[in-house]
């Protein structure tokens, strides 16, 4: 994947099933964990900025730009992001942007704003893999992950 696309995102409310795509900030960057899909996109998101509570979070910040990829999904897909994001438990909530070029696209986000809390190694170096891969700047993820550690210890 070779070019970036820069997009601008507005909220436009709950995404209704049959969203075709899908924009991903979290580990589902990464192929490994999307590898039942296809037709991803590189996409520099401004609108949007990613912050860490155990897992990622997006939050709407209108000076932010944030690194995502755009998934095409099916149904089968979408029912399987919904389980694994939690949405029938209330851990995040499906909710559907428009992106600046006129697509719309499903978004997932924390329902519980609980506190920032730093995200596994695991988990953010299967994240900075990912972006990697895409061609994508990690540094907006590792910022937000120095960021986690600094409010973290700071309430220590």
């Amino acid at each position: 994947m070779n070019k970036i696309s820069n997009l601008t995102a507005k909220m436009a409310g709950a995404a209704p099933k049959g969203t075709r795509l899908y924009l991903a900030y979290g580990m589902n960057v990464n192929s490994r964990a999307m590898s039942f899909t296809y037709a991803r996109e590189a996409v520099m998101v401004k609108g949007l900025r990613v912050v860490f509570r155990g897992c990622a979070d997006v939050v709407v910040d209108k000076k932010a730009t944030t690194p995502m990829v755009l998934w095409e999904i099916d149904d089968a897909l979408e029912r399987m992001l919904d389980a694994r994001e939690g949405v029938d438990w209330g851990y995040y909530k499906r909710v559907l942007v428009t992106l600046s070029d006129g697509r719309s696209a499903l978004i997932y986000m924390m329902v519980s704003k609980r506190e920032i809390s730093v995200p596994s190694a695991y988990y953010l170096d299967g994240i900075l893999e990912g972006l990697f891969e895409h061609g994508l700047p990690t540094d907006v993820h590792e910022a937000a992950a120095i960021e986690t550690l600094k409010h973290v210890s700071m309430c220590a």
